[in-house]
């Protein structure tokens, strides 16, 4: 009857009233119910036709859509809650309803962590006398599950302590309640003490308990420190159901570290606990779901719950293939064979996962049928009625694969993934050579510009020693690569090894003669090219040029002229310098009385004491500056940088009353952002004198030996974070794995306009040798990150000023350095 109170007044308009829809309800009905039947994996979809249904007052009919839609999704706590206050308001009623309402509870509490939903689970039982349930044990669980949510804990204390009031529970039972529930930090922490301070002395008539207002100061001071993080979570509300913005997703990160931090003897249930709440809130990142899991792989070490986790994900975000792959290996791991094949069938009938991603998860299908047989070596006695699974699968992603547009294939290097897989399997496990052929020359129909197809073909005739036919896959290689391939010359040379070591003499002319010519070719591409990119530059330095005297402006040199003093400094006025200038100022809204000079021997100015800002906005104002760095000390000057316009220069300097203030401004102001801009902020360092005793070929020496002892290092991992925060990071990983090399000089990071570390590094030794050290760990990965690619680590080579010459004579070193500015990207491209 409450129940019925309550929420009867919201739909009164006719419960059992079938037809309350209309001819207009039904069509809407029937065009969202052809929806989701043409795409099952939607959300949205079923969400609609509940609300069209329930709006229509269709109850058998949205009972059916519910169940469906709870099989095919995790539900949030807003339709579990709707549809168990239908379920209850309903006339229609099934007939073991107490069953089946249990049965909703039970899976509406195994999707996401809901308080509510465990307190009217826990009620509702406590309601219904159900002989298979106990209220108790209900409540019990539901404290365990729930009752350290920090913003709804609270929920399922006070329903358990009025439901022991209501039974009349022992006293001691019910301190020992409210003892567990303030040893927990909740944000009603504050009421329920107040409430248990009044229970205490209108029962006993005695103060509280002294080990329970021990255990609530520990409880609350654990609540303190988790407040920052509630309060931002709470400010950042919800941007849409089941997406997290970005800066409430680094909020959430920030908390699970802190927990992750605060864990104490690998007691990790309150890390569980935040991931469920974040995973309530943002369902469908796939970032989350990784994360999660990692954490259950790593710290829990709990297969039923990695499986539940995973069947959670990938029911949420079914267009990830990773995923997927994820789950299938978890339950090859648990050996839950009849699961397994559940999965898989589910996701080779998923809708939302793109062509290109269900290959993926078809080619671990493809694994799993491998791992199945004992294949793993060179076994060739399998029978084909065993080998028959998994030349059904590859069949199947062949099928698929032949769909696929071929440019998106070969970007995904899919033919040589699923093809090459293949023929592999045909030719070392099941001994089929004819099979595997013809798989290498479909292959070779889809991608002939790759060489890792040809030379693993070619291996292979090796292999079974088949001479005659490893030759003709040389000649077809070499006639079908074009000119511009980097490797060419590398491949002709293999080439003409082999014809040394298993050929004959004729062969062997044969081969040179057909290499020769494509050699030739082939230099001559990379000569045209690399003058193509000569000409390209030079163009280019012509244009800026231009560009540079359109922007300064007709008789800028002559005014430079007349600003000239006479004497040992060389100054220039930059604002306000004649009458004219300083009119326009006026009028321009440029200060006047603030006087720019550059000077070669600059004394006035005190280095130690000067703060130096790089990358201001242009409308940046002086005593915006000002304003920005006195809350580190007493600014004495702003020096902004104008041209002869009145224009800002993007860069300044502050001058402090002391040394100290500069540090301070240093390291909370630099990278940070001001005025939409990421500033640089760095003391200010006094102009270098310039050598003018170094000149020719001795400067460029230095140059290029400094240079030789430098690394170039690309395919850096993300760091998430504030570029102040990430680049230390990123500098301490790449000290501590190149140190054993050799002793590192400095370390050079770039970041784009918006902030964000790019993905390479130079690393400078105080050695060349050390170089070579670098270059061994090309191939690895940073420690404490979490990258798919590996380290690249080559030579840094210096551009060279002479241009290149290809004629007869030329040294190899010249060569190289004409093809690796021509477009090669490594080194090891401009040597091949």
């Amino acid at each position: 009857q409450l129940w019925i109170s309550i929420l009867m007044p919201q739909t009164s308009s006719g419960m059992e009233v079938e037809t309350q829809g209309g001819i207009n309800g039904g069509e809407e009905i029937k065009r969202l119910e052809e929806k989701v039947k043409s795409d099952p994996d939607n959300y949205e979809n079923y969400v609609a036709l509940v609300q069209a249904l329930r709006k229509a007052l269709k109850t058998g009919r949205l009972r059916d859509v519910r169940e469906r839609m709870a099989d095919k999704f995790p539900l949030p706590e807003s339709l579990w809650m709707e549809w168990i206050n239908d379920e209850r308001l309903s006339t229609n009623k099934k007939n073991d309803y107490t069953g089946y309402m249990m049965d909703l509870f039970e899976k509406a509490v195994e999707d996401y962590i809901s308080p509510k939903i465990w307190t009217a689970f826990a009620e509702f039982v406590a309601e219904s006398k159900s002989t298979d349930y106990k209220s108790e044990d209900v409540y019990e669980k539901a404290i365990v599950e729930v009752g350290s949510h920090i913003p709804e804990g609270h929920v399922i204390w006070d329903s358990y302590r009025k439901y022991l009031s209501r039974t009349g529970a022992d006293v001691c039972r019910i301190r020992n309640l409210y003892r567990k529930e303030l040893s927990v930090p909740t944000a009603k922490m504050p009421e329920t003490m107040s409430a248990y301070v009044t229970w205490e002395r209108s029962t006993s008539k005695k103060p509280p308990d002294d080990k329970i207002l021990k255990v609530y100061a520990s409880a609350k001071q654990q609540l303190d420190k988790r407040a920052s993080y509630e309060e931002k979570l709470t400010a950042l509300g919800q941007t849409a159901p089941g997406m997290i913005s970005p800066a409430k997703m680094q909020v959430w990160l920030d908390y699970l570290d802190f927990e992750m931090k605060n864990s104490k003897k690998k007691d990790y249930s309150r890390v569980k606990l935040t991931y469920e709440r974040a995973i309530a809130e943002g369902f469908l990142s796939e970032r989350l779901w990784k994360r999660y899991l990692a954490f259950i792989r790593a710290k829990l070490n709990d297969t039923d719950m990695l499986c539940e986790v995973y069947s959670r994900a990938t029911r949420n975000c079914v267009w990830s293939s990773d995923l997927w792959i994820g789950h299938l290996r978890t339950l090859e791991m648990a050996k839950m064979t009849t699961e397994w094949n559940e999965v898989s069938q589910a996701a080779m009938k998923s809708t939302a996962l793109p062509n290109e991603e269900l290959i993926k998860v078809q080619l671990e299908v493809c694994d799993f049928w491998r791992r199945r047989l004992g294949i793993g070596g060179t076994e060739m006695d399998i029978a084909d009625e065993k080998a028959a699974p998994l030349r059904m699968t590859f069949d199947c992603v062949s099928e698929l694969l032949n769909s696929l547009p071929e440019a998106k294939a070969i970007q995904h290097d899919l033919y040589y993934r699923v093809l090459g897989y293949w023929a592999d399997i045909e030719m070392r496990c099941f001994g089929n050579v004819e099979q595997s052929r013809i798989q290498w020359e479909n292959l070779l129909k889809k991608n002939l510009q790759d060489l890792r197809v040809w030379r693993a073909f070619i291996s292979q005739e090796k292999y079974l020693g088949s001479v005659e036919d490893a030759r003709k896959l040389y000649k077809r290689a070499v006639i079908a690569i074009p000119t511009t391939h980097w490797e060419l010359e590398t491949f002709c040379g293999e080439w003409m090894r082999f014809e040394r070591e298993c050929g004959t003499l004729d062969s062997l002319y044969e081969a040179q003669r057909i290499t020769d010519k494509r050699i030739e070719k082939f230099r001559e591409a990379q000569t045209e090219a690399y003058q193509q990119q000569q000409q390209s530059q030079a163009y280019q330095q012509q244009q800026a040029q231009v560009e540079r005297a359109k922007s300064a402006g007709v008789g800028t040199k002559r005014k430079r002229e007349a600003e000239k003093q006479p004497g040992t400094k060389k100054m220039r006025h930059i604002e306000g310098s004649s009458t004219h200038g300083k009119a326009a100022n006026e009028e321009k809204g440029v200060g006047i009385e603030r006087k720019e000079w550059y000077m070669e021997e600059d004394t006035e100015r005190e280095i130690d004491n000067t703060a130096f800002v790089l990358n201001l906005s242009f409308g940046t104002k002086d005593e915006q500056l000002k304003e920005l760095f006195s809350p580190f000390g007493t600014v004495k000057s702003v020096r902004h940088i104008r041209d002869g316009k009145g224009k800002s220069k993007g860069y300044a300097y502050v001058e402090y009353e002391d040394s100290r203030s500069v540090d301070k401004a240093v390291s909370k102001l630099n990278l940070s952002t001001f005025n939409d801009r990421l500033i640089k902020v760095s003391r200010s360092a006094p102009p270098k004198a310039k050598d003018k005793t170094k000149k020719g070929k001795k400067g460029r020496q230095d140059i290029v030996t400094q240079e030789f002892s430098t690394a170039f290092i690309k395919f850096l991992p993300k760091l998430d974070g504030e570029l102040r925060k990430v680049e230390p990071r990123m500098r301490k990983l790449l000290h501590k794995h190149f140190s054993p090399c050799g002793k590192i000089k400095g370390i050079r990071l770039t970041h784009d306009k918006k902030g964000k570390l790019k993905n390479f590094a130079y690393i400078e030794f105080e050695s060349p040798d050390s170089v070579q050290g670098a270059i061994k760990l090309s191939g690895t990965h940073l420690p404490g990150t979490q990258s798919k690619r590996p380290l690249s680590v080559l030579k840094s080579c210096p551009p060279s000023k002479k241009k290149t010459d290809f004629k007869e004579g030329a040294s190899c070193h010249q060569a190289i350095q004409g093809f690796y500015y021509a477009g090669a990207t490594s080194l090891r491209e401009a040597k091949g």
